[in-house]
């Protein structure tokens, strides 16, 4: 007897639960290869290994080893606009919630050594225009959203936000190569310097 059409759906969700839990097992395994030995040193072999896959089942989730690493570098970025977004949603200031943004994402790197090569590869003006879309996208956007807030409060100097959002983005990033505890630097900037950097670069000019 056929099964019901409720039965077929619960079928269909079951599976689209595993398929989900083994494409999230794979960009686990490519994450940590990724950041241990770079784009070019991880192969989709070495991830099929990894991930107890074949590599045509690995292909079946993704169509190529690049596309593994957009999904990477977008899965990174939307966790960390998740981490963001709280930071907006606090209160103060809109420079003060623009400052906690670039604070944050300092922390998470601090506290995730091993994903400040994907960071960096995600903005890496070498690769694709497609992988810096996939992975600074959202990062850009809660960027923008906190300049606005500050530039109606008065606290953020004016200027298109979208723009100055990518001022922001640059910023953190070079302090991700300066800052001791993730650069290893005998002599680095410290967090604290970095933020007045900040500061003065996005408070409103003088009158």
């Amino acid at each position: 007897m056929a099964g019901t059409p409720g039965t077929a759906s619960v079928r269909e969700a079951r599976r689209a639960q595993r398929l989900a839990a083994r494409r999230e097992e794979i960009l686990t395994v490519a994450e940590r290869l990724f950041a241990s030995h770079g784009y070019e040193g991880t192969s989709a072999e070495r991830i099929a290994a990894g991930a107890g896959y074949s590599v045509g089942a690995i292909y079946k989730f993704f169509p190529s080893k690049d596309a593994i690493y957009l999904a990477v570098l977008e899965r990174n970025a939307l966790s960390l606009a998740d981490r963001l977004r709280e930071c907006v949603q606090s209160s103060g200031t809109g420079l003060e919630k623009l400052l906690a943004m670039a604070s944050t994402v300092i922390r998470t790197v601090r506290a995730h050594p091993d994903r400040a090569r994907l960071t960096f590869g995600s903005l890496a003006p070498e690769r694709n225009s497609s992988a810096k879309a996939a992975s600074t996208e959202a990062l850009l956007e809660v960027y923008s959203t906190g300049i606005r807030e500050g530039q109606r409060d008065g606290t953020i100097r004016a200027g298109d936000p979208d723009l100055l959002a990518y001022y922001v983005g640059g910023l953190v990033t070079a302090h991700l190569g300066v800052d001791a505890e993730i650069s290893h630097r005998p002599v680095g900037v410290p967090l604290e310097e970095f933020l007045e950097i900040v500061r003065q670069a996005f408070e409103p000019r003088s009158q």
